[in-house]
């Protein structure tokens, strides 16, 4: 398994710089303070986009150790869930409660983004979403360098 324990640790690296850079551009444009229709769509899309990268962590993860969703329409909010559970004699819980909330609301806003077409995002939730990414993403940090350290523990044995 050590193979791919290196492999997990390099995408989850690369994933989070790439999350890094999302977050410096929404932080950047809410700096601007313009929440026009084209910089509410920018954010939202930006938000979007982050939680898709945060997820392919968590697919990565779940290839890996055990975790196969059954439930297609569920599948989104069985993943998170399980990243924010310990599963002894298999891995510890990569999320933590506080980290899991704040992504499920974001979970949330990636589907009501995906299925925008019918009407107007609303600039204030917006707003709000980017606020909870900035937060979370710290939150995140932590979480990633916890994990991290689980699986170099796993490596030495």
């Amino acid at each position: 398994m050590k193979p791919e324990i290196y492999a997990l640790m390099g995408f989850m690296d690369k994933q989070m710089k790439l999350m890094n850079d999302m977050v410096n551009r929404i932080e950047d444009f809410m700096k601007s303070g313009k929440m026009d229709r084209i910089s509410t769509v920018y954010l939202a899309y930006e938000v979007h986009n982050y939680y898709c990268a945060l997820e392919d962590i968590l697919k990565e993860i779940a290839s890996v150790f055990e975790n196969s969703v059954t439930d297609p329409s569920r599948y989104h909010a069985e993943l998170l869930k399980r990243m924010n559970i310990d599963i002894p004699g298999i891995r510890k819980a990569f999320l933590s409660d506080e980290t899991y909330r704040l992504l499920d609301e974001l979970r949330r806003f990636r589907h009501v983004f995906r299925h925008s077409y019918t009407y107007e995002l609303d600039p204030e939730r917006v707003r709000h979403v980017c606020k909870i990414t900035l937060n979370v993403h710290k939150l995140l940090e932590k979480d990633v360098e916890e994990f991290k350290r689980f699986l170099l523990d796993i490596v030495k044995e």
